[in-house]
């Protein structure tokens, strides 16, 4: 997700003088800080744990290392199932529950009657102000051409601007794919059949075939059959050989920043094991029980960190199904884009992962943490795929959605950012080697811990430090 957003860098260059400041005396006003002292200390990440050495971390040693990723662990599943918690899962059947299937049916019909309503309504509207534009055009010209394939090249370029300008439009219209991949995506969500496994891959800005960081988060309906709360397994994998390199010119560093427990931090070789044997339990069938659930690939614009995850060795399984059209119970993994159901949804204004979550109420913090993006992206999606929830907040209203859309497009251009006073003395006290005391530690955080033994910290084993 690599977006200008270069306020995160200097964020406290924009807050004015008058902030109130911190009780020490070791903290300077906010505007002596320089250009250079806002540069981040390579050691500024506290690794628990850390050997003494690791060798050089630069470009070049991280693709020495990805040229001696040896990835032997093939489609097994065989470590994981050591654990018997994770053993027992395997054995946990899919059990239809028809009232639920009734009730998804029952929706889907609904808002294919909804969606075909506002889909007429909103062409019939775009006809009119099409036919007035003309209308205009052959006022100001008597000579003006009636068919459209004469328009001249200023009357097509406004009717452009119009049709491209015109709220809302609608493309998830009964008989489309774009429906019926929201259909699918809200039947396999609901239905609470769907083992789904998000990631996010964070790059180094100045070379993004470098990988920093990895998240990723897993939702099990057969962990939470019982539970009130859904439960999320959520891990954030910091990559060793760039444990150095930090982002702060086009996209937020927040490496150090995950809200979901310790970060681990481990070699890129050992990060493709930790992946591989995640996608190996969860993602690769072999028992009849395992069969009777869907399993799903997840994120924001999934498929480039599938494409990441890849080129670093991970092995992707080719039986992806990209656009929900495969048979239920074939088999074929799907993969559920949040950042698509959106833009075929509402279209491509506001269609970042933080704006999603701004839109469906969904509170977050420190996006741009490849484990914390993992975590809300799958929360956003269970948020989009929940049939109460979208009843409740009306986004199956067009119209009151793209209100909400332009709303919020206004609002980010006049009002200010606000950022929490304590992410601001951190930005300055993370950035600022001088500054020995700190009033924001990096536990409030979960902190980072270094991690030998990759598949000893996914089976319950003890973590090496």
């Amino acid at each position: 997700m690599l977006k200008k957003w270069s306020f995160c860098r200097t964020a406290f260059q924009k807050f004015s003088t008058n902030v109130s400041k911190p009780k020490t005396s070791q903290m300077p006003p906010l505007s002596q800080y320089s250009r250079k002292n806002n540069q981040r200390e390579p050691n500024a990440i506290f690794v628990r744990g850390a050997k003494a050495s690791r060798g050089s971390e630069n470009i070049s040693a991280y693709f020495r290392a990805a040229a001696g990723v040896s990835n032997d662990i093939g489609l097994s599943k065989a470590r994981m199932l050591e654990n018997k918690h994770f053993k027992s899962l395997t054995t946990i059947p899919y059990t239809p529950f028809p009232a639920r299937n009734a009730h998804i049916s029952k929706y889907l019909d609904s808002i294919a009657k909804s969606y075909r309503k506002q889909w007429n309504r909103s062409e019939n509207e775009l006809q009119i102000k099409t036919d007035a534009l003309i209308e205009e055009a052959r006022e100001e010209d008597p000579l003006f051409p009636i068919l459209e394939p004469e328009l001249d090249e200023r009357v097509r370029k406004a009717l452009r601007k119009l049709t491209n300008s015109h709220t809302p439009k609608i493309n998830t219209v009964p008989g489309k794919p774009e429906f019926e991949y929201l259909s699918n995506a809200i039947r396999y969500l609901t239905s609470q059949r769907t083992i789904c496994l998000c990631v996010d891959v964070e790059a180094f800005e100045r070379n993004t075939n470098v990988v920093t960081e990895i998240g990723i988060s897993i939702y099990d309906p057969r962990e939470s059959q019982f539970s009130t709360v859904p439960i999320l397994r959520t891990y954030h994998l910091i990559v060793a050989e760039s444990l150095k390199m930090r982002n702060g010119k086009f996209v937020c560093d927040l490496k150090d920043c995950f809200l979901k427990g310790e970060s681990y931090v481990m070699s890129l070789s050992n990060c493709v094991n930790f992946i591989q044997t995640l996608i190996n339990y969860y993602m690769v069938t072999e028992t009849a029980a395992e069969r009777t659930w869907e399993r799903a690939f997840v994120g924001h614009n999934v498929k480039g960190d599938l494409k990441w995850l890849s080129s670093i060795g991970v092995q992707i399984p080719r039986n992806i199904d990209y656009n929900l059209n495969q048979t239920s119970g074939d088999q074929s993994l799907r993969v559920l884009d949040t950042e698509r159901l959106f833009k075929i949804s509402y279209g491509s204004k506001g269609s970042s992962l933080g704006k999603i979550l701004r839109l469906f109420e969904v509170p977050h913090a420190f996006l741009h943490n490849a484990g914390n993006d993992a975590y809300y992206t799958l929360k956003l999606l269970l948020h989009m795929c929940d049939i109460q929830y979208r009843k409740l907040l009306g986004m199956d209203d067009f119209y009151g959605v793209a209100a909400k859309i332009e709303m919020w497009a206004k609002r980010d251009a006049i009002e200010a950012r606000i950022l929490p006073l304590s992410y601001v003395n951190a930005a300055i006290e993370f950035t600022d080697p001088n500054i020995k005391k700190k009033t924001v530690h990096q536990t409030e955080f979960g902190g980072c811990v270094w991690v030998d033994d990759p598949i000893a910290s996914l089976t319950g084993q003890k973590v090496k430090i």
